[in-house]
């Protein structure tokens, strides 16, 4: 009859993985876990300290497609200090090798000691003596370049959850 209205189709729950095969997880929930996941970010605040301005802005919009708010970015070691006297950043993302007086190693040891800022090291050299150097300052990671989301993802999400770990 066509005074009789028709029923919508039922909707059918996306397939997810859970480790052990494929189930239906209600969409409501999916996008819950979404929204939960980028609004923990949304309250870190990340320093890029890079001289090559194209790899930091690179780094910088793969943190913003990840949902952390947009950083900041320092070109040196004295503009990365001046940063962290006026923002208290959760986390410095570093490069080793910065033009001018100091090095990242110098500026990242700078950042731990004045300001209590961990820091990841995001470099080109995986010499000895590089790592070396760099490992004296306790960096809570180091990637090497070229960085790709999913290694950014996994270093700064662990990286900040083992600071606030430490700080309990």
């Amino acid at each position: 009859r066509e005074d009789v209205p028709l029923e919508p189709a039922p909707r059918t729950a996306p397939l997810v993985g859970n480790g052990r095969g494929r189930r239906a997880m209600p969409r409501a929930a999916s996008h819950w876990r979404s929204a939960v996941q980028l609004n923990e970010g949304l309250t870190k605040h990340i320093l890029i300290v890079e001289d090559e301005g194209l790899i930091a802005a690179d780094v910088q919009n793969k943190l913003v497609r990840l949902g952390y708010p947009t950083p900041a970015i320092a070109q040196s070691g004295v503009e990365a200090l001046g940063c962290a006297r006026s923002t208290p950043f959760d986390l410095a993302l570093m490069d080793i090798h910065l033009k001018g007086e100091m090095d990242g190693i110098a500026v990242a040891q700078a950042l731990k000691t004045e300001f209590e800022i961990p820091v990841v090291y995001m470099t080109a050299h995986s010499d000895w003596e590089t790592i070396g150097r760099a490992k004296l300052t306790e960096p809570l990671g180091y990637i090497l370049k070229p960085i790709t989301d999913g290694d950014l993802r996994s270093v700064v999400q662990i990286s900040l959850y083992r600071h606030q770990m430490e700080r309990r």
